[in-house]
């Protein structure tokens, strides 16, 4: 009984924590490629906005 509840706990907690942190880690280090590729206004420059973010 402990031992499901320790593991119902932890895939409670633990699981959303790790992709949680997988999102972030992909889009801190694929935002170049999504600010390229994703609709933008004539004339503005996404890449290198974020190349500027990601510097500081």
């Amino acid at each position: 009984m402990k031992k499901k509840f320790l593991l119902g706990t932890m895939l409670i907690i633990v699981l959303p924590v790790l992709l949680i942190g997988y999102g972030y880690y992909n889009l801190k280090s694929n935002s170049v490629y999504y600010a390229k590729n994703t609709p933008h206004k004539e004339g503005t420059e996404p890449g290198f906005k974020m190349l500027i973010d990601n510097l500081i």
